[in-house]
């Protein structure tokens, strides 16, 4: 996919970063989760990118600002979503749907903040 970065590389439990064409790179650190099966960890890591891009209304014109300006939430949506599918064992299960990447998103949140 070329959507005006370079690359966009999502290293499991270490997170994910894009690497825009002008030189700019956002990061955000990966989930800590109990692994079981990574497979279909990054099929669910791009598709929580995805998903949460679409909500954000983007247009051709508007696509590398909507990244640059939300880059942070897209990441963190997407490592969650990852991370929840490594948790679980098995290649066929359901994806991990909004309200479970979410509660994971808050609970790493909490955890962080009480450190």
């Amino acid at each position: 996919m070329h959507f005006g970065y370079r690359l966009f590389a999502y290293v499991g439990s270490q997170g994910a970063s894009i690497y825009l064409k002008n030189g700019e790179v956002y990061e955000d650190r990966g989930f800590k989760v109990t692994v079981s099966d990574t497979t279909g960890a990054g099929d669910a890591f791009m598709g929580g990118f995805l998903s949460e891009l679409i909500s954000l209304d983007i247009t051709k014109g508007n696509l590398c600002k909507r990244i640059r300006e939300h880059h942070q939430p897209l990441l963190t949506f997407a490592n969650a979503s990852g991370a929840l599918t490594a948790s679980v064992k098995g290649a066929i299960q359901e994806a991990p749907g909004k309200r479970h990447v979410l509660t994971l998103i808050a609970a790493q949140r909490a955890s962080n903040e009480s450190r």
